[in-house]
């Protein structure tokens, strides 16, 4: 994915992305979000990385006191719930 292109778009187009991949094509959302300095697209990552096992994102999820209190609030929501992305065919 472009860095120059709308956060927006990009975050849109990882959440479709997840969609249609399965769990493990998304192992490398980590590296992803430890790039990313958006928080719009960091939302959008930790939303697709909740399909991936919980042995991967339970490094993802964890609060660092660096973290937006976006942030915060959505890597607490999904360390103990599900972001269900539906796939329709």
């Amino acid at each position: 994915m472009d860095k120059n292109q709308n956060n927006l778009s990009r975050a849109t187009a990882l959440l479709a992305y997840s969609k249609h991949s399965n769990a493990f094509d998304l192992i490398s959302l980590r590296e992803l979000y430890r790039d990313a300095d958006n928080i719009l697209f960091k939302r959008a990552i930790l939303a697709a990385a909740s399909k991936m096992p919980r042995t991967y994102t339970d490094d993802l999820y964890k609060i660092d006191e660096s973290d937006d209190l976006n942030i915060m609030v959505l890597k607490k929501y999904l360390k103990n719930n599900e972001y269900k992305i539906k796939s329709r065919i």
